[in-house]
């Protein structure tokens, strides 16, 4: 009798450990209720323990103009979530034998030139392979933000690139332009489209019946949400312009999802290779691990282990986990921008990892915020920059609340969560902790103790004189993206100007480093041996070192 009171004390603690109590419903209830209030859109949560699906419960809007709600069979597009199934299909052919993980991806792409380099499938699953990544290539080509772009768009670019980022393996830099060549792979080996292959091979195998990769934006898919930009008096439409397929496009419902992390904990039999593949770690050339895997960010949560992703695209947020060693898997899908999922995923887990229970069954906030005065704020103000990477950055103080500004429009509210160090309120949500080895000149680490983070140097931007900036007038011109940018003045300011984009502003914060608008970014002037501009290299994040070269016309 005794051999049975161990196994019979375990069962009916798994058992009561899989139910939700009503106390830990209706706190995660309380997360989104303001999403129910008005026209106002929302999302789906799906909580798994155990292997089942313990809760789903939908919030808000699916479409405005109907006042349609969100339902817990609604599609959302989970943008770069999709790039683990992207990952499997590769794992899956690669446990065929049709290729190997280390093979140069020229092999299977002859399109794609070949770089001073060898990049291989790896590093495309990694994030290492240096490719300059999608939307920042096209932008900085002439796309404007919600303009369409398809595969091929990319392709067509990619097809002229002499440089990469940086040599492969020796950073990780996120690269949406790897997994659509992923996607082109599996295209080029199978002689199939990716489309129907994925569902043949991947969703229908695993009973994800209601998941598809859509590439015409334009196509009605009743179901479907619609997706929102949140603006100052309410919401505007998030236009569509996505086509591409590998690096995200895909659309699942919360279960479905849930399905897919179920995997992660308990994966379908005959799928225990597969899902144990996608979880394969990396190390960069100087040793540093890299917790990208296949697809999946591999982390952890206050000690517990993770892996997870995130997506955004248009309006869509979404953010998905599964903790293996809890058996549990979370999920949010949502349609509309500052939803702030990876943070309400957050307060999800608090409720409900085993860390954060009481004595007395109750749960416990694992962190509080924590409040700086205004004045020490003010220490953290100044203009960065990162050598390294050619890029700079911007902290200032505005309404009490520290502002990371990457470029016009693009900035992050940073929340303190330990000394010298702050969180972006954003989907990535990476560290920035600064150092004060010189109280006057702080340093800032973007991303710390991630591979990849960067030290950025303060520094005091020049006030130049009209003969200073006239100097840097002229037009420029890259092969690479069969693009021209012309710098002038105007009313005493250097300005660039793109015959798609516009008029962008531009700083001078050196003699020879500009700081432009999205999506020139910071511009690395060369000067020839009597000191003239010759032209420039153009780095806007995910894009390195393009160059411009000055032009007579």
């Amino acid at each position: 009798m005794k051999y049975l009171i161990i196994p019979i004390a375990l069962f009916i603690s798994l058992n009561v450990f899989s139910q939700l109590s009503d106390t830990q419903q209706n706190e995660i209830d309380s997360f989104f209720e303001s999403w129910n209030e008005g026209d106002h859109p929302g999302g789906v949560i799906g909580i798994m323990k155990g292997g089942e699906i313990q809760y789903t419960k939908a919030y808000g809007m699916s479409d405005l103009n109907v006042k349609q709600p969100n339902t817990v069979d609604t599609y959302f597009n989970i943008a770069s979530i999709s790039k683990q199934f992207t990952a499997i299909g590769i794992v899956l052919l690669e446990q065929e034998g049709k290729l190997s993980y280390d093979d140069e991806i020229q092999i299977y792409l002859p399109e794609i030139p070949k770089f001073e380099h060898k990049i291989t499938i790896r590093h495309l699953m990694h994030h290492t392979s240096g490719l300059r990544s999608l939307h920042g290539v096209l932008e900085m080509a002439g796309w404007r933000q919600n303009d369409p772009r398809s595969t091929e768009d990319l392709f067509r670019i990619m097809k002229n690139q002499k440089d990469l980022n940086f040599a492969p393996g020796d950073e990780y830099l996120y690269c949406n332009t790897g997994y659509n060549f992923m996607a082109r792979i599996i295209e080029n080996i199978t002689e199939e489209d990716f489309i129907p292959w994925i569902k043949q091979h991947v969703f229908d195998p695993l009973g994800m019946h209601k998941t598809y990769v859509e590439e015409h934006y334009w196509d009605v898919v009743p179901g479907n949400a619609n997706s929102y930009y949140q603006e100052k008096d309410g919401f505007s439409n998030a236009v569509p312009f996505w086509g591409y397929m590998g690096a995200g496009n895909a659309h699942t419902n919360v279960n479905d999802l849930l399905m897919w992390y179920r995997n992660f904990s308990r994966p379908k039999v005959g799928w225990e290779k597969a899902f144990e593949a996608l979880q394969t770690k990396d190390t960069l050339n100087d040793g540093a691990i890299n917790n990208y895997a296949f697809g999946v960010m591999m982390d952890d949560y206050h000690g517990v282990n993770r892996i997870q992703h995130g997506g955004g695209i248009g309006g869509f947020r979404a953010f998905a986990c599964s903790y293996p060693d809890q058996d549990i898997s979370i999920v949010l899908l949502t349609n509309f921008t500052s939803s702030d999922v990876r943070g309400k995923v957050g307060k999800v887990s608090d409720k409900l990892l085993w860390l954060s229970q009481g004595d007395d069954g109750t749960t416990t906030e694992i962190r509080e915020d924590i409040k700086i005065k205004r004045k020490k704020l003010k220490m953290y103000e100044h203009h960065f920059w990162n050598e390294q990477k050619k890029f700079s950055r911007k902290i200032y103080l505005r309404d009490d609340t520290l502002w990371y500004h990457i470029s016009e429009g693009n900035e992050s509210a940073l929340r303190p969560v330990g000394e010298h160090e702050f969180q972006m309120i954003s989907s990535n949500a990476p560290i920035i902790k600064f150092e004060f080895l010189n109280p006057k000149s702080p340093t800032i680490i973007v991303g710390y103790g991630k591979p990849g983070a960067g030290d950025f140097i303060s520094f005091t931007p020049i006030e130049p004189t009209l003969e200073i900036l006239n100097e840097y007038t002229g037009s420029f011109y890259s092969s690479e993206l069969d693009t021209k940018y012309t710098l002038r003045l105007e009313d005493d300011k250097l300005i660039a100007s793109q015959k798609r984009l516009g008029d962008l502003k531009v700083e001078l914060m050196n003699a020879n480093a500009l700081s432009a608008d999205w999506p020139l970014g910071v511009l690395s002037v060369q000067r020839d041996a009597d000191t003239k501009i010759t032209g420039f290299y153009a780095s806007n994040g995910r894009v390195r070192n393009v160059w411009f070269e000055k032009i007579e016309e």
